[in-house]
């Protein structure tokens, strides 16, 4: 099994998205149930680090991103096998332009 490590900036992303769903949008219980969903798939990540595809990205990068869907949004993480630490970077809304954050 995998650790599983947040950076700080998706651990960001992740309160911002559930604090405008759950106030903006006035939604709490579907801003739960994204945050449910979000650590279900970043748990199963621990167990299947490369179950998902490698990011292609038109620039070339430093590491290998790989991806999950969850829902609307994508999250981004890397795989230190030498470490067996899966890193999670980015949690973004699924129709951002990833080149400009990533």
């Amino acid at each position: 099994m995998y650790e599983l490590v947040y950076l700080p900036v998706a651990k960001s992303d992740i309160e911002n998205i559930i604090l405008y769903i759950s106030e903006k949008l006035s939604s709490p219980k579907t801003a739960l149930n994204l945050l449910d969903a979000f650590e279900q798939a970043a748990n199963a990540l621990k167990v299947f680090p490369y179950a998902h595809e490698v990011y292609k990205f038109s620039k070339t990068l430093l590491k290998e991103y790989r991806y999950v869907a969850v829902k609307n949004y994508i999250i981004f993480y890397t795989v230190f096998e030498d470490k067996k630490v899966v890193e999670v970077h980015r949690v973004l809304y699924g129709k951002m332009d990833f080149s400009k954050i990533i």
